[in-house]
This record gives C-alpha cells, sequence and structure tokens, in this order.
C-alpha cells in the first residue's frame, strides 16, 4: 500500500480495514509534526538567546 491516507469516495464509506490503515499512519505522522514543531520552537529560541547576543563582563 501507499503511504498517504486513504479518502472515502462520495456516498461511499471507507471500509474498516482502510480506516484502521488511515488510523496507523495518522499516529506515526502526528508524532513526526510534533517533531517539527519542537525543532522550529528551539531554533526561534535559539536566536532569541544566542551566545553571541549576550554581552559578556570583564574583570
Amino acid at each position: 500500500m501507499e503511504n498517504h491516507p486513504r479518502h472515502e469516495v462520495r456516498g461511499c464509506k471507507l471500509d474498516p480495514e482502510l480506516k484502521i490503515y488511515n488510523q496507523e499512519i495518522n499516529k506515526r505522522r502526528i508524532g513526526i509534526e510534533h517533531v517539527f514543531g519542537r525543532l522550529k520552537t528551539f531554533k526561534i529560541l535559539a536566536s532569541l538567546f544566542s551566545v553571541h547576543s549576550v554581552p559578556v563582563k570583564s574583570c
């Protein structure tokens, strides 16, 4: 099978087997989407609080 969710045809319900297949794909996809979100957040925070942007006091 392909690696993307299957859609209902107008007027016809999706087979239970295909519905389970879609759920399995979506479980994996949401995990990947969460990782992308965390990476974006880290990138934004890293640019805001960069080591180079903090002034260093000398003795």
